[in-house]
């Protein structure tokens, strides 16, 4: 299983107002996370995850193929897409085309078997100003598909690089997100559960996406202290992980 600090460390080393550097960001994703990876917006009056001359690429590991997916390829495959998931819901080729469908499919045939692509995931997050990021990610046939446990560590990481990022490349300030007041959802859901105040405001943190190390940091607590609040947090909430408490978060604001 990948580090997750390892990508949430490189986000802040490459990723800063004064570098920018997303192609360092593209290695150091693709070295972590063992996958070849695209990273772009798309415009928000978008229905679907496809990719056309409006897109904006900000990062890729094969911008050769990228380029060329962009202009004849993705959206022969939207129906793999046809039941358009929740945001930070990942989902893989494998869970909607079999192996033979994609085999035989005109567009890997044209372009995807000549350059290895085989296992396909994607999730999305939406910025603050409506855009969709999509992370677009894919293996070769003799590697393995990805994981359950891959997905959720995919959705945090996402969930966090969100929060660093705007349409037009510019990131959002940290210290702003982490000390934001919470909003009104997270204090209802708060009193739903009895989180303490401390709690809530981790919490918030969490959903906006910031690492353990990121809120220990502005707070000024240990890491330990608060990995302690948010095993507090889960067993309030009865569930078993972040995950699940972020599903648990979502489905309650939607009633």
């Amino acid at each position: 299983m990948f580090d997750l600090e390892r990508l949430y460390d490189s986000a802040h080393k490459r990723l800063s107002k004064q570098s920018q550097d997303w192609d360092g960001f593209a290695q150091d994703f693709s070295n972590i996370f063992s996958s070849h990876m695209a990273i772009y917006c798309t415009p928000p009056n978008n229905e679907k995850l496809d990719l056309n001359s409006k897109n904006e690429l900000l990062a890729t590991t094969d911008k050769a193929l990228i380029e060329e997916f962009f202009a004849k390829g993705i959206n022969e495959l939207d129906h793999m897409f046809e039941d358009n998931p929740n945001p930070l819901e990942p989902f893989r080729r494998t869970d909607h085309m079999s192996d033979e469908e994609y085999r035989e499919h005109e567009i890997t045939k044209l372009l995807l078997k000549n350059n290895d692509v085989f296992y396909l995931m994607v999730v999305y997050a939406i910025l603050p100003n409506g855009f969709p990021l999509v992370l677009f990610l894919w293996r070769g046939e003799n590697e393995n598909d990805y994981s359950d446990a891959e997905k959720q560590r995919i959705t945090l990481f996402m969930r966090h690089l969100a929060t660093l990022v705007v349409s037009d490349g510019v990131n959002v300030d940290f210290a702003k997100i982490i000390g934001a007041k919470p909003s009104k959802e997270i204090i209802a859901f708060g009193e739903k559960y009895c989180l303490t105040k401390t709690e809530v405001k981790i919490l918030s943190s969490l959903i906006n996406g910031n690492s353990l190390r990121m809120i220990a940091d502005e707070l000024d607590r240990s890491y330990g202290t608060i990995r302690w609040h948010v095993q507090n947090i889960l067993a309030k909430c009865q569930v078993k992980n972040q995950k699940n408490l972020l599903n648990e978060f979502y489905a309650l604001i939607k009633r």
